[in-house]
């Protein structure tokens, strides 16, 4: 991926369901009208092909035209998430006037089968989609309020779902054909595509790869705004096209880093319940957005993990279940795809999320400060604590969130002669480095930042402060050490 110069305001950020933005009057009820009662700073939005461009070379951009409107009155910034040809393994997206033409073929079985998604090596169907696509970031980069446009995110979740390859007659000729000199490259024992470690997978990324380096091109020529991706990450035990077969997974990442390269990053749905390894994968050598995640209030405080490992933003989908009784809007479709309905139980989360949001902007400064030392940490599987070290300081951190308990996480920053604390359920044993002397609490305060200046809600001490504490609700601890 290319590292450009990405705007420094960290994303606060929640995604709505996949319809809402179909209708303006159904987001201006269901979210525009209400969004005041969430601290996010940033919505993501759906695009759709089908209602952009309903006949050839017709565009009606209102949709966009009332989104944008809406978040300049509401002072949030927006990204745009283009559903064109490919989202979640499918294309359901596209224009009727696609659909119904037989010329635009299909992904295909290795029986013949045609699947309900277009094949990446349909090359007319491509240039109807990226010809749409530059309709849409012609019309977005003179826009008068692009000021609030933050990023564009190309397609979603692609990748073959239900077939791990193509076998349509175009696909069948190309598989046959010698390897593209970037594959050679990339696994030089191979000459040809049944040689090269999971095959079907990369042959089908390089084919998406390509298509979707073609869309970059197209926005960077329009738009002066960071381009991505994203990614239905591959599950353990789940074999190619029962997760979309070609997306950026692990067996695929340097496809898609070499042929992609015009895109600014690749960012992971991440509905697991372990995050550590997602993150250090996705997180390693690219910045690290999280476009879509849980939004069970037991999972929400994996925000300080992400933003303590350098996330430039976090964003629950469902944003607007938040603010409604009605919760069961996708459960059906997604409990088919495998995801926990747990990851999409809204109940009780907004003030944990708006605290934990609130708790970010106010350290923002310090996050982005080079000179500060900062460690996130979270529960995962049977874990019970975690070591911090740094320097001198040797501590234990006990994670003790139990089921229907907030998740145990938490952010460190330590920024001149203070340690800054958040998160949820875990407590501090300062322990003294062998052959030093004890550490003990010069000072602990909780508070808030606020414009960079500590203000102090209540002084702890006693029994407060033997073992530095935040429970169930989200706090900022400020504490100072001493040896004696």
């Amino acid at each position: 991926m290319k590292q450009r110069q990405h705007s420094q305001k960290l994303i606060l950020g929640g995604e709505v369901h996949n319809s809402t933005a179909s209708s303006i009057a159904y987001m201006e009820e269901k979210v525009w009208d209400k969004i005041d009662k969430v601290a996010i700073n940033t919505l993501l939005i759906p695009i759709y092909w089908e209602l952009i461009e309903p006949q050839p070379n017709q565009f009606d951009f209102s949709l966009i035209d009332s989104h944008l409107e809406n978040a300049a009155e509401k002072k949030i910034d927006v990204i745009f998430l283009w559903f064109g040809l490919w989202k979640n393994g499918l294309s359901t997206y596209v224009p009727e006037w696609i659909k119904t033409d037989p010329k635009y073929f299909r992904i295909e079985d290795s029986a013949g089968n045609k699947m309900n998604s277009y094949s990446p090596l349909c090359k007319d169907v491509i240039a109807q989609a990226q010809s749409a696509f530059a309709a849409i970031c012609d019309y977005l980069g003179s826009h008068p309020l692009r000021a609030f446009i933050r990023m564009v995110q190309i397609e979603n979740e692609i990748g073959s779902l239900g077939t791990s390859r193509d076998h349509s007659l175009a696909a069948e000729k190309v598989y046959q054909m010698a390897l593209p000199q970037e594959i050679r490259n990339l696994y030089p024992g191979a000459k040809q595509w049944s040689e090269v470690p999971f095959g079907d997978e990369v042959f089908m990324a390089y084919h998406y790869a390509a298509a979707i380096q073609d869309y970059a091109k197209i926005a960077r020529k329009r738009l002066a705004l960071p381009l991505f991706t994203n990614v239905w990450l591959k599950k353990p035990g789940k074999r190619p096209g029962e997760y979309p077969s070609g997306g950026a997974v692990s067996t695929t990442w340097q496809v898609w880093k070499d042929i992609a390269s015009q895109l600014d990053f690749i960012a992971p749905d991440i509905y697991e319940e372990e995050i550590k390894p997602i993150i250090a994968e996705y997180g390693n050598d690219q910045p690290l957005l999280i476009p879509e995640t849980r939004i069970d209030k037991r999972y929400i405080s994996n925000l300080f993990y992400a933003f303590g490992q350098g996330a430039i933003g976090y964003s629950p989908f469902g944003i607007e279940d938040l603010l409604t009784d009605d919760t069961s809007q996708d459960y059906r479709f997604l409990s088919q795809l495998g995801l926990a309905k747990d990851a999409f139980d809204s109940s009780d989360t907004l003030p944990h999320l708006n605290q934990g949001y609130r708790i970010i902007a106010a350290l923002e400064p310090l996050l982005q400060d080079q000179e500060a030392h900062i460690f996130s940490f979270k529960k995962e599987g049977a874990q019970n604590q975690v070591v911090y070290e740094n320097g001198q300081d040797r501590w234990a951190i006990k994670l003790f969130s139990r089921d229907k308990m907030i998740n145990s996480a938490g952010l460190i920053i330590k920024h001149k002669e203070y340690y800054y604390l958040t998160g949820a359920n875990f407590a501090l044993d300062l322990q003294a480095q062998q052959g030093s002397n004890p550490v003990g609490i010069l000072s602990l305060e909780e508070g808030i930042l606020q414009d960079g200046q500590w203000l102090t809600n209540l002084r702890l001490n006693g029994d407060e402060a033997y073992f530095p504490f935040i429970g169930e609700d989200f706090k900022i601890l400020r504490m100072r050490l001493y040896s004696y």
